[in-house]
């Protein structure tokens, strides 16, 4: 992931950098802080340059990027 001003700019998609076109949405999880491992995490719901839609999280428990698998 490449990120700019903590918005992804690219993606690694199927082998290869492909450029986030658009943001489409934005959302926060914050869940189960009781529990020894909370979900804290950042969703972005993204258009990729060839329109093709992904969904990516920063996890910030881990600090860690992911893409949403559906």
């Amino acid at each position: 992931m490449r990120v700019s001003g903590g918005v992804p700019g690219e993606v690694l998609w199927r082998g290869s950098w492909r450029v986030c076109s658009r943001v489409e949405e934005v959302w926060r999880v914050e869940d189960g802080w009781w529990r020894p491992r909370p979900v804290r995490r950042t969703y972005f719901r993204l258009a990729l340059e060839d329109g093709q839609p992904l969904t990516v999280y920063l996890d910030h428990v881990d600090g860690r990027w992911w893409q949403q698998r559906y």
